[in-house]
Formats: structure tokens, sequence, C-alpha cells
């Protein structure tokens, strides 16, 4: 230092590495940034995980499939394998419309899975209060139970349509309608049809389906009714007229 003071040679004495190849200004520049992340990180931390939770949100929002139908099986029916049942009901239909199934089973004798159905029932209240379902497959027993909650879409008018077609009036030869009588209460449902029996249809009884049946077959029932808050309304009433065409 003595002899760089004689010989008017400066030298910045504050540099803790000297020998690095990074010149002092810019390593002096990350130490101040860094000194100031250090008293961030939890700031940035937080942004971070945010930043990571909208990615991942948009990514399942842009990959989800854009399904034509949704379709819940509500009551005594199961599956272990949901895809092959949209594809054997596609392939039954002779359609070209994207299925996706999902299921909310409920069989009187199975106690163990009270708190599994219990989250199953408000997941089904919220998808219909959403308008995330476009037909609802569902047995009588269920179908009395969520009647009143005003789930289903009035069938009167498709009925009607369907009966004064001479060409399509015999899809509903035989065919045994669920209907909801009001007797008169002003804030209860209004009176009419709100589904269509298809339990014996063959594209739900064939065993390639992978659909199980819950109860035996003098008790199986079957109601194909439609979402009365679905964006696919029209989608879902042609889906019916094809189970119709398939049973007629």
């Amino acid at each position: 230092e003595a002899y760089d003071r004689i010989m008017g040679i400066t030298h910045d004495y504050s540099d803790p590495n000297p020998t690095s190849i990074i010149p002092y200004p810019i390593r002096k520049l990350w130490y101040k940034i860094d000194t100031k992340l250090d008293g961030y990180q939890m700031l940035i931390m937080g942004v971070f995980l945010i930043l990571c939770l909208i990615g991942i949100i948009t990514y399942q929002i842009v990959s989800e499939p854009d399904y034509d139908i949704k379709v819940k099986f509500v009551g005594a029916f199961e599956s272990m394998n949901t895809v092959q049942v949209c594809d054997s009901i596609e392939e039954s239909l002779d359609t070209d419309m994207e299925l996706s199934a999902s299921f909310f089973t409920v069989i009187e004798d199975v106690t163990i899975m009270d708190n599994h159905a219990k989250n199953s029932a408000v997941q089904f209240r919220s998808q219909t209060m959403a308008g995330a379902l476009d037909v609802i497959l569902i047995d009588v027993e269920n179908l009395d139970v969520y009647i009143d909650d005003y789930m289903f879409l009035n069938l009167n008018d498709y009925v009607d349509k369907i009966k004064s077609n001479p060409e399509t009036a015999k899809l509903l030869d035989g065919v045994q309608f669920y209907t909801y009588e009001n007797k008169g209460e002003t804030d209860r449902l209004a009176g009419g049809i709100y589904g269509i029996y298809v339990t014996d249809t063959p594209v739900f009884s064939q065993e390639s389906t992978g659909l199980m049946w819950g109860y035996d077959e003098e008790r199986r029932t079957m109601i194909a009714t439609v979402c009365r808050t679905s964006e696919n309304q029209d989608k879902a009433l042609d889906f019916i007229t094809m189970l119709l065409e398939v049973n007629s």
C-alpha cells in the first residue's frame, strides 16, 4: 500500500475477492441486489407460489378436453373405468358426440361410504348449480329425493314436440315418464314430466360398457333427465332422443 502511494497507484482494497475475473463494480452491484432480496424473501416466495398456481389452473383449463355432453350417473351405479363407459355409449349410439362421465354412487346397504357419499352429494349439488352437468342418469329413489331441488329441466315441451311429429312419435311407444305433481303449492316445483325411463335400454345393459348396477334386476331403474342449468340443453335432449331410438 505504501509503494502504491509513492508511485501514485490507487487500488480499491474493499474488494473481498480481488482475484475474481468478474469486475468488482459488477459484483458490488450484485451484492447490493442480493442484500435487498434477503429482506423480501417471503414476499418473493409468495408471489412465486401464486404465479405457479395461476399457471397450473391455466394449464388445466386450456388442456381440459372439450366434451359435447357431460353425463352424471346418480344412484346405484358405478364403474371402474369411466372412459370405457363413454366409449361404449358413443359406439352403441353411433354418434360423434364426445361424452364425459362421472359417478355419484348411492346404495342404501353401504354404510362405510357415508362420509364419501356426503362429499359426493355436496359436489353433485355444486355441479348442478354451476351448470357443469348436461344429462343426469338417476335411479328413481334418488330422483324422488332431489326432484324438489330445481335441478332438472321440465321435459313437457320436449315430449310434446316428439309426439307432434309422426316420424318420432313412435319413439315414445311404451315409454314410461317420471312425472311430478304440484298440488297447488305456488312455491313448489311446477308439475310435469322431468324424466324418461331408460332402464332397459341396450346401451346400458351391455357388459362392454363396464357399468355396474348396484341392485338386482327387479329393482333396477334408470331415468334420463336434463340438468336445468346446462348450457348444452339441446345436445342433452338430442342424447335422450338417441337413447329412445336405440330402445325403439
